[in-house]
């Protein structure tokens, strides 16, 4: 048997041009659902992003895949906080103070 290896992005443009793009979908999921708020912006800030990287360094082993394995769950974790700037952004240059 051979192991399996999968190299969904085989660089870091790749990567994240496929980050940006998730984000933009989890922000304006942010916009449709959420409500502009104290309790979301820690969530999305703090809360989200402490859990990911948790759960995926841990329970999913990231570790096991040295710095490559931190490096992504690292990267996987920020996007809540990026994807909440970008719904913070739109909302703003929404309300015309932008």
């Amino acid at each position: 048997k051979n192991p399996l290896i999968h190299i969904a992005d085989p660089n870091l443009r790749r990567y994240f041009l496929r980050f940006n793009r998730y984000t933009d979908l989890l922000a304006t999921e942010i916009s449709r659902t959420e409500k502009k708020s104290f309790w979301c912006l820690v969530n999305y800030l703090l809360i989200k992003p402490a859990y990911w990287f948790l759960l995926t360094y841990f329970r999913h082993k990231g570790f096991v895949d040295s710095w490559q394995g931190l490096l992504f769950c690292l990267f996987s974790s920020l996007r809540f906080p990026v994807a909440y700037v970008k719904f913070m952004t739109v909302k703003k240059y929404e309300s015309g103070s932008g």
